[in-house]
């Protein structure tokens, strides 16, 4: 990802930190529970990228203690700059181009950032460079592939699961991010040669006026322009959704996020990255 990639590269400040806070609310308790599985713990050394607004960081930083360090990376650090804790590092870094250290963390963590990456294979495989023999990787990523609405009969059903297909199928083929992604989480990391993976997927079902119903608006709302301007929605379509996410009798089937994590080995294996990306 770069600055000219990204689809919130514009947004601002007061309309991102909402956004991300609503992302936080949807999914730090999937992702807070995934990363105690791991054993995260006194003393270790983490490595977060693409922290966003920093509620994983906090986190980390508390079950890490004094003893252990927790650095925070993104191509905006913003929010990261307000964090007090002693033990967190803020570094601006672009996943795609910046140094790394080699072998270095015994967690490394991003969540809902490959999506966004014009070289996601290339993201991940620096990120696992970065792990400790016996340290941990971890990959969440969103998947909007169940998205659609979930009782066919409500009169705003068949617009919705119509455009907002439309919508997202014209975010992938235009190269602004893969709403597709998160399928593809666990080949990934099988594919480095990691052991102990496991790996799950969370779906979530709204109503409208509902925080994921909010979140999404809000990420609609940073596409609109590009949609309308290219024909992809109709300012009509546009609106149909807008109605569509305000209102609490009307039931969708929300992003799917998707987890997988495994352990670097002690000894070197041999990796095939090959078909290992989403379809």
């Amino acid at each position: 990802m770069s600055e000219d990639h990204y689809i919130a590269r514009h947004s601002a400040e007061a309309f991102e930190r909402e956004r991300l806070g609503l992302l936080e609310r949807l999914a730090d308790p999937i992702t807070l529970r995934r990363l105690q599985s791991l054993g995260v713990d006194e003393g270790w050394r983490c490595l977060e990228v693409g922290a966003g607004h920093g509620s994983i960081v906090r986190w980390l930083a508390k079950q890490v203690g004094p003893r252990g360090e927790v650095v925070a990376t993104d191509l905006n650090p913003r929010f990261l700059r307000e964090l007090p804790e002693p033990n967190i590092i803020v570094r601006q870094h672009d996943i795609l181009s910046d140094e790394l250290e080699d072998a270095d963390y015994d967690l490394v963590h991003c969540r809902f950032l490959l999506m966004h990456l014009s070289q996601p294979q290339r993201a991940v495989e620096r990120m696992a460079k970065a792990v400790r023999p016996g340290g941990w990787l971890c990959l969440e990523e969103s998947d909007y592939s169940a998205t659609r609405a979930a009782v066919s009969s409500h009169p705003l059903a068949r617009r919705f699961t119509n455009k907002i297909r439309v919508a997202f199928d014209a975010l992938r083929a235009g190269g602004i991010m893969d709403p597709y992604f998160g399928r593809g989480v666990r080949g990934l990391v099988e594919g480095l040669g990691f052991v102990e993976v496991g790996h799950e997927g969370v779906t979530w079902i709204n109503h409208g006026g509902e925080i994921g119903a909010r979140f999404l608006q809000m990420g609609f709302a940073l596409a609109r322009r590009t949609w309308i301007a290219t024909g992809v929605l109709t300012e009509e379509d546009y609106g149909a959704l807008e109605q569509s996410y305000k209102d609490p009798s009307f039931t969708f089937v929300d992003q799917t996020l998707f987890g997988a994590w495994g352990r670097r080995p002690q000894q070197p294996t041999r990796h095939n990255y090959a078909t290992v990306l989403p379809l």
